[in-house]
């Protein structure tokens, strides 16, 4: 499933809607690995509105590896996520 939620990201300008579906549907992923990855994938294709930067907040929330989540978050600051 994470491969094809990355796929939808590489569209060329994902949209706002096309990102919070993706967002949505990665707290279906059952791998703090296969979750980080995916969001930071969003962090360093899109960026993000206030909304898109909650979504993805909780998303991080479902990963319980502190170094995966340090990960996630590392990357949100990184890529600037904020519009």
């Amino acid at each position: 499933m994470s491969r094809v939620l990355k796929t939808l990201l590489e569209r060329q300008q994902p949209g706002d809607a096309l990102v919070e579906a993706v967002l949505d549907a990665s707290t279906a992923l059952d791998s703090d690995y296969e979750l980080a990855t995916l969001l930071i994938k969003v962090a360093e294709t899109h960026r993000l509105n206030d909304h898109l930067r909650a979504k993805y907040l909780d998303a991080a929330e479902h990963i319980s590896s502190q170094y995966e989540r340090d990960r996630v978050l590392a990357a949100l600051v990184r890529h600037g996520g904020f519009d």
